[in-house]
């Protein structure tokens, strides 16, 4: 934690003790309390230099801190043992995790080499250069002089992310460009790169063209392709193609316009089995004509084994989709069918189909029966009597039902609600204050079943179950611990919420009806927002050390625990057969689901109280805290715990697709997930601080003034209301709050009054 963060945090807890002593107020001087608790938590423990179970990609310089003090402790229990590196599993029954060698830390990447740039256009050109060796990403410059003290608008030190290539856009006609680039990884930035001179075209001039490979080669036809920039004047293209350079036969006329690279492709029949064949692309404007260079390929024989290929799914839906591929027969009868699964063992087969013919033809097979939010495997299979032939492995996920389940809405915190029907503008469905029952805060919805439900505080802590349509209460029940803290998840039916004391308690999510109750041993400060999927429950605790805990959701019995650095705030992110935490520093941790067995464990400089929620997305997880870089959060590999690059927000981040979103500073920002380029930035009224979600196709996110933004994917503002207090920030681990979207609602809290909108 830097020492602003400490400043602002410190000066707001004396904001709060002395407001409770001059209002007199036993209850919120208690909130106090367990507040400056927290906050003795989040005091960090310098350890050794940071090491890895797992392989990790780098080592990030460290950003000025100041000298972390040592971890106070709540009253009762002995003070924190001093953890090892790698902690033996404590699981039930009992597995012992496996340690891994530590990882040494990777030194700055060597310069990369520039390479000559290419698709050179009036206006743009691609940048290339040579991968390096233990970069996680580069720098881009380009500039008109050869100082570089006269950069192309955003294109000084640009941040292209893990790629050998750039398109540079934007540029003038026949104008001379110089670029450079960077490489960097967690170790720092490499010196400068050669540099690349590059002369843009002429405005107008002829044609450029490439030719390209042929595609979808059969027995008697081929597709050919290429690309032409027709260079500011209207062209006219065409392929000449025949046994010999000689060619002998063209394809009919197209015409381009523009001045940039366009992909031009025409299919072609009446070939010969077996036979190779010579094309190129021939373009004319009035500026004269250009040909490509001579391309070849080879027919397929008349007959033989099917050619396939799997292509993506579509038609996605929460329980069914669309499998699609390509397949030609090759002259003989083929049976063609698809593979499905949760696995590449697959385990599903659709009805099989017949085709014939020696030309490409498109298959397709609808499923039903998935399991929403799921990751699905397929290929096509096609077999006639020369053989049998496999298509290459694809996946998608199906979709997760329009609910809210846990804090960020679903089990992986990515705040993405795709299956909403909800769109701007909103409507108020209800509000309901809760301040006349003494509630002051009010948690994170869950909205499932046809219910809302949310824990507040208040003279009792209290899980409530809400009417989604009116926003009466159905049921609540206690859940009164120590402190305030308390917390919810969702799934099949049953309603889970954990105490500070560690009470983790199960309702029937329809009735109310208590199922079973538990407490979790061996730790005394429960602080975790819990996660429930498929059948077990996570969360954490913390006190002595910290423990991370699996239960059974139809019974409470502990499956499993597993020793951490140190238990606190964290909500477990849970993907198919992983569950993700970290904590202070950031310590971070994967657990098999089933067994506990610690799958990796990313290590940091310190270690101590406190931690944020991390968020799982495409593979990668994004965790936040981080006081020993120079960003305040780390992307991980998912499956490795390797470092991929920082990242800055305050908030946990939200995606949609491959944009990120990250709120730093009361400005939210969109960002390319793929390589941390800034896209674009939003910063409303200046108060933003909630966590960003996304329903449907809109973003929303909330200010300190009570007003709720929507937002289109470029960051433009398509709609606003004023829920009519203080939208709060999400403190992770005191009493975690923030938007919630299911069944074509959004439900807003504020600190008393729950809002709800739809259409």
């Amino acid at each position: 934690m830097n020492q602003n963060v400490r400043e602002r945090r410190g000066c707001a807890l004396s904001s709060i003790v002395k407001l409770y002593l001059v209002r007199g107020a036993f209850y919120p001087l208690v909130l106090a309390v367990i507040c400056m608790i927290q906050f003795a938590l989040a005091c960090r423990v310098a350890t050794a230099t940071p090491t890895s179970t797992v392989a990790v990609g780098a080592t990030i310089t460290p950003r000025p801190r100041p000298t972390p003090a040592p971890r106070p402790q709540p009253p009762p229990p002995s003070p924190s043992p001093t953890p090892t590196p790698t902690p033996t599993a404590t699981v039930t029954p009992t597995p012992s995790a496996t340690a891994t060698p530590t990882v040494p830390p990777t030194a700055t990447p060597a310069p990369p080499v520039a390479q000559p740039a290419t698709y050179i256009g009036a206006n743009s050109f691609t940048a290339n250069w040579s991968s390096v060796s233990g970069a996680t990403g580069y720098r881009l410059d380009v500039a008109t002089d050869s100082l570089f003290t006269m950069y192309v608008t955003g294109y000084q030190n640009r941040n292209v992310g893990n790629a050998i290539s750039q398109s540079v856009t934007g540029l003038n006609a026949s104008t001379t460009y110089r670029y450079r680039l960077r490489a960097y990884n967690g170790g720092g930035t490499s010196g400068n790169s050669n540099v690349i001179n590059v002369t843009t075209l002429s405005a107008t001039g002829p044609p450029v063209v490439i030719t390209n490979p042929a595609t979808l080669i059969a027995s008697f036809s081929a597709t050919l392709n290429s690309l032409v920039d027709p260079h500011g004047l209207t062209t006219t293209v065409y392929f000449q193609y025949g046994p010999t350079t000689s060619y002998g036969s063209t394809t009919s006329g197209q015409t381009k316009s523009g001045n940039t690279y366009q992909s031009v492709s025409a299919n072609v029949g009446g070939l010969g089995a077996s036979t190779t064949y010579h094309f190129r692309i021939v373009a004319t404007n009035s500026g004269g004509t250009r040909y490509g260079s001579d391309s070849t390929f080879t027919t397929l024989s008349a007959t033989g084994p099917p050619v396939i290929a799997t292509n993506p799914a579509t038609n996605i839906a929460g329980s069914s989709a669309r499998l699609n591929g390509t397949v030609d027969p090759h002259g003989l009868t083929t049976t063609v069918h698809f593979e499905y699964g949760t696995t590449t063992s697959y385990g599903h087969t659709p009805a099989s189909q017949s085709k014939t013919g020696d030309v490409y033809q498109n298959v397709s097979a609808d499923i039903t029966g998935l399991t929403a939010g799921t990751v699905y495997h397929f290929r096509i299979v096609g077999t006639n009597s020369a053989g049998t032939r496999y298509g290459l492995d694809r996946t998608f996920a199906a979709v997760p039902p329009d609910k809210s389940v846990a804090w960020q809405n679903n089990p992986t915190h990515d705040g993405f609600d795709p299956a909403s029907h909800l769109v701007t503008p909103l409507t108020l469905k209800w509000s309901r204050d809760l301040s006349v029952g003494g509630v002051n805060l009010i948690s994170y919805p869950l909205v499932a079943q046809g219910l809302v439900f949310v824990t507040t505080t208040g003279p009792t802590h209290t899980i409530m179950a809400l009417d989604e349509h009116t926003g009466t209460t159905v049921w609540s029940a206690n859940i009164s611990g120590t402190y305030s803290f308390g917390s919810a998840a969702y799934d099949s039916g049953k309603v889970f919420v954990v105490n500070f004391d560690g009470l983790m308690k199960a309702f029937d999510a329809a009735t109310g009806t208590l199922l079973w109750s538990v407490s979790l041993p061996d730790q005394y400060a429960f602080t975790s927002p819990p996660t429930a999927v498929n059948g077990i429950v996570f969360t954490g605790g913390a006190g002595s050390g910290g423990t991370v805990y699996a239960v059974d959701e139809t019974n409470g019995a502990v499956l499993w625990t597993m020793p951490v650095e140190n238990g606190d705030s964290s909500s477990p992110a849970v993907i198919p057969g992983s569950v993700f935490v970290s904590y202070a520093c950031p310590q971070t941790y994967a657990f098999d689901t089933v067994s506990g067995q610690q799958l990796w464990h990313r290590s940091s400089c310190c270690e101590g109280g406190g931690g944020a929620t991390p968020v799982v997305h495409s593979a990668q997880l994004y965790v936040r805290d981080s006081s020993c870089t120079q960003t305040n959060g780390l992307v991980l590999n998912a499956n490795t715990g390797t470092l991929i690059r920082g990242f800055n927000s305050d908030r946990a981040p939200a995606f949609f697709g491959n944009l990120a979103l990250f709120l730093q500073d009361g400005t939210l920002r969109g960002v390319n997930a793929q390589n941390g380029q800034v896209l674009w930035s939003f910063a409303g009224d200046g108060g933003l601080q909630s966590a960003p979600l996304v329903v449907n196709q809109t973003i929303y996110i909330g200010s300190s003034t009570g007003t709720l933004y929507g937002l289109n994917s470029s960051g433009q503002e398509i709609w606003s209301t004023n829920v009519g207090a203080a939208i709060p920030a999400p403190d992770e681990g005191i009493f975690t709050s923030g938007l919630g979207a299911g069944d074509g609602l959004l439900v807003v809290p504020t600190p008393s009054t729950l809002v709800c909108y739809g259409n």
